[in-house]
């Protein structure tokens, strides 16, 4: 039994299948990542409880969710796979290879954006390590932030505005955000410019969750009704036509050639979000020193290290 301290490679398969659950949020979400069926998953799990005697989650109609040992296996699972990466980095490196996980978060809503050259990164940093496994989530900026802290990522790109002390933030490009309307809104036939401030006011605005501290242009005074951290939650409010918000412009531009939305009051009301990378203070490999290396020379950035 378990109890006895004995960790077979099946209980690491285990482990891996239990992460990666956790990791997706639920039995049903994991299985794209898996590329096993939910009822598999399931027995899986199920496997694992009885083999360490305990509940680790509860799964049904109200959702997936962790049980309090769940969670502290969840976490000394991370430190584990933590540790074998460390131990596989080393003896990689000792025969000139690159292996182990890289984890790479970033935010969403950033692929039509021109100024953030991931996509090449990554394939530059295949071409140094192609024994290198990646894991690339997308998340909201909490969640980078606190995904970086307990080691689910190496390194996170978004608009991080936490600034833990066990983190190393460097700016990276600033964002520029507008307030849009969709097609539907009673504010869209007069948009961008036959609006004044005041109205704004008086229709349903969705917010940023993670914007704590953010002051709107021009003292806007906004009524929010709906909050999101996600921008692709906040253009589906937006092109449900009950809420204004704001978009990344990149992300906004086809959808204004299509006719489904327009900023409002763009000139006066536009601002610029910086976007950060981050990495942990106190950790370092050979592994992600590759990809800093890599991403640096890809955006030009002499301050990344």
């Amino acid at each position: 039994m378990y109890a006895r301290g004995n960790l077979s490679n099946a209980d690491l398969s285990l482990l891996r299948i239990f992460v990666a659950v956790v990791r997706s949020g639920g039995f049903s979400a994991a299985r794209s990542e898996l590329n096993v069926s939910q009822p598999t998953i399931s027995v899986k799990i199920s496997n694992l409880e009885t083999r360490l005697g305990m509940r680790l989650c509860e799964r049904g109609r109200a959702g997936f969710r962790l049980t309090t040992e769940g969670q502290r296996v969840f976490e000394s699972a991370l430190s584990l796979f933590h540790s074998i990466d460390v131990f596989n980095l080393s003896i990689g490196a000792m025969q000139g290879r690159l292996v182990g996980e890289l984890g790479i978060g970033v935010a969403d809503a950033t692929v039509t954006n021109d100024e953030l050259k991931l996509n090449v990164a990554i394939a530059r940093f295949k071409e140094e390590a192609p024994d290198a496994h990646l894991y690339l989530q997308v998340a909201s900026a909490l969640e980078l932030e606190l995904g970086l802290v307990d080691n689910r990522f190496h390194v996170v790109l978004g608009p991080l505005q936490r600034r833990r002390p066990e983190l190393v933030y460097a700016p990276l490009l600033d964002e520029e955000q507008a307030l849009y309307c969709g097609w539907t809104h009673p504010l869209f036939d007069r948009a961008p410019d036959n609006i004044k401030i005041e109205e704004l006011g008086e229709v349903e605005y969705v917010r940023r969750g993670y914007l704590a501290h953010w002051h709107a242009p021009m003292d806007t005074q906004f009524r929010a009704t709906a909050t999101t951290v996600h921008m692709e939650a906040t253009l589906r409010l937006i092109l449900s036509g009950t809420h204004i918000g704001y978009l990344p412009v990149h992300q906004g531009t086809t959808l204004v050639e299509n006719g489904k939305l327009r900023a409002i009051l763009p000139r006066l009301l536009s601002y610029k979000s910086p976007f950060f990378i981050a990495t942990r203070r106190s950790v370092r490999n050979d592994l992600l020193s590759c990809f800093l290396k890599v991403f640096r020379a890809v955006h030009n950035h002499p301050r990344l290290h």
